[in-house]
């Protein structure tokens, strides 16, 4: 599907579709491991994706697996997000094809107060890894937070005019408006004090 000259994935037939858990207690992954997929059809990550695709399709697979006291998790991630450019202005759909393998280390939580704690890290041409402190693994906020990261700072829509526009904005926003006082309105208050 092409929307605003950008390819987004194409819905699977919801007719064959096959309903994924959205969270999995890590011990109960099967041996070989477990796939997850996902899709606007199917429907199951509409309401978590709400807010960074809105109604835009999306396409994810995750492959899930123990390794040893580990966890692999693998997979890719194909939609779009509805962001304003940074340059001019107007809507765009920015592309987000991820695809990412990472492993999930489940630990006893750290003191908050102590220099022990751990966060996510990334080794040379390595997976990344995330540290959690329970099995229960949320997939939604997992693919939520991917999502999230791949937005850049400053998003450019590379339309043709999208410069031209830009620079009309910033010539009509130098004409400075009338300053004012805003004490002003304070002139013409009278103040009746009763006191008893």
């Amino acid at each position: 599907m092409t929307l605003y000259g950008i390819d987004l994935p194409v819905m699977r037939n919801p007719s064959s579709l096959t309903t994924y858990r959205t969270s999995v207690n890590l011990k109960d992954l099967d041996d070989d491991g477990e796939d997850f997929i996902y899709s606007r059809a199917s429907g199951e990550l509409n309401k978590s994706l709400e807010d960074i695709v809105g109604d835009l399709p999306y396409d994810i697979k995750l492959r899930l697996r123990a390794m040893g006291n580990v966890y692999e998790i693998s997979g890719e991630i194909h939609s779009g997000m509805n962001l304003p450019c940074s340059r001019c202005g107007r809507e765009m759909i920015l592309p987000v094809d991820e695809q990412f393998n990472e492993i999930i280390i489940v630990m006893d939580e750290r003191p908050r107060a102590g220099h022990s704690g751990h966060t996510g890290s990334q080794f040379d041409n390595g997976p990344y890894c995330n540290y959690v402190t329970s099995h229960d693994f949320s997939l939604s906020d997992f693919v939520h937070e991917h999502i999230a990261a791949a937005e850049p700072y400053q998003v450019h829509c590379s339309r043709p005019d999208c410069e031209e526009v830009y620079k009309k904005a910033q010539i009509s926003d130098t004409s400075s408006p009338k300053e004012s006082n805003p004490f002003e309105v304070l002139k013409n208050l009278s103040v009746t004090s009763k006191r008893s």
